[in-house]
């Protein structure tokens, strides 16, 4: 009797496991979703999961839910059709219903040269790449709509007739994507920095970020460092940094969970100097003095989205100083801020 019991637990939990991963949870919270099916007797529940993964995953970083038809009361915003061929899931043509553009798509995709999760990340990438292609229709007749004279007749223009360089296509297909509701993001990074005065400094900043669209963001924050113990032959010198810090970005590429950005920051804040002088001689930092810095740097940073919620970010910048303060003795720069300075960070973000 126990045995049966065992038996039978085990088959329940096996069942929800197998009904748990066919079944992965809707995203309500996102304002507009794309519905996905699968068609065909011969996809295997594990690879069909794993294919909804991938899917959802990329469009979670253009904040489209992925569902089930009809698993949302909003209508979807395009329907996509996976249908694998009768005993081969190797080939699947890919259908896409898109009424945003009154287009039904379809791309016949053969995957007979990878693995299970490769197969589930080439269906991730041709169904974004088939979304973008036609949902670039709306944004190369709204633009051509934009630049219109007032006083021409306003008829649609033909997409084909247009020449745009490769760049540009790529920008405007981003635009067409739905704009969502601009979402605020907290924002904690620890970072190093060097100067050209030879003096680092470590500490952190906490920052708010807000997203101006699909591919920009503003950051807006506080940070605090500390001027790392500098030993001279003269004295010891020591630094504290406080400043308010400004920063736009731009995502430069995306690839599945990992994205590339660049952009400017500029900053101001307090630097306070103290220390202590060698022998009798305290005209080196027998006092405490600070001043006001400012700086402008450029950016980039490496992005991992962990979620729908949290990120994780490796930053690098390089700068210079727009007004410095600096710890003189006898005509030699002992620390302080000015001239070049570089840095790097490890930023964790999440939506607020």
């Amino acid at each position: 009797m126990r045995r049966q019991l065992t038996l039978a637990t085990l088959l329940l939990v096996g069942l929800a496991w197998s009904a748990g991963l066919t079944a992965a949870p809707c995203q309500p919270q996102l304002p507009h979703h794309i519905a996905l099916r699968f068609e065909g007797t011969s996809w295997d529940p594990s690879e069909q999961a794993l294919t909804r993964e991938q899917i959802r995953a990329g469009f979670s970083l253009i904040r489209l839910a992925l569902c089930s038809p009809g698993e949302r009361a909003d209508s979807p915003l395009a329907t996509v059709v996976l249908r694998a061929d009768e005993g081969d899931q190797t080939r699947v043509t890919l259908v896409l219903d898109d009424p945003l553009t009154s287009k039904r798509v379809e791309r016949n995709v053969e995957l007979s040269r990878y693995d299970s999760a490769g197969r589930a990340l080439v269906l991730s990438v041709v169904t974004e790449e088939l979304m973008r292609a036609s949902w670039a229709e709306l944004a190369l007749v709204r633009d051509q709509r934009d630049a219109q004279q007032p006083e021409q007749p306003q008829r649609p223009p033909s997409p084909t007739k247009l020449a745009v360089p490769p760049p540009e296509v790529t920008a405007i297909v981003d635009r067409s994507l739905p704009t969502p509701p601009r979402r605020l993001a907290l924002r904690l990074s620890p970072n190093v920095e060097l100067h050209a005065t030879s003096q680092r400094y470590l500490g952190g900043a906490l920052g708010l970020v807000f997203d101006a669209g699909a591919s920009q963001r503003w950051t807006f924050g506080v940070s605090a460092q500390s001027g790392l113990a500098k030993r001279t032959s003269e004295g010891e010198l020591q630094s504290n940094l406080a400043a308010v810090t400004a920063a736009w970005q731009y995502r430069l590429l995306r690839a599945g969970r990992w994205s590339l950005d660049g952009g400017v920051g500029v900053s101001g804040g307090l630097l306070t100097l103290a220390g202590s002088a060698n022998g009798s001689d305290q005209r080196l930092l027998g006092r405490e003095a600070s001043g006001l810095v400012a700086a402008g740097r450029g950016q980039t940073a490496v992005e991992l989205a962990l979620s729908e919620r949290w990120s994780l970010a490796t930053e690098l910048w390089l700068g210079h100083s727009l007004l410095a303060e600096r710890a003189r003795y006898n005509g030699r720069t002992l620390g302080g801020t000015g001239g070049l300075f570089g840095g790097a960070g490890l930023a964790l973000q999440g939506a607020l």
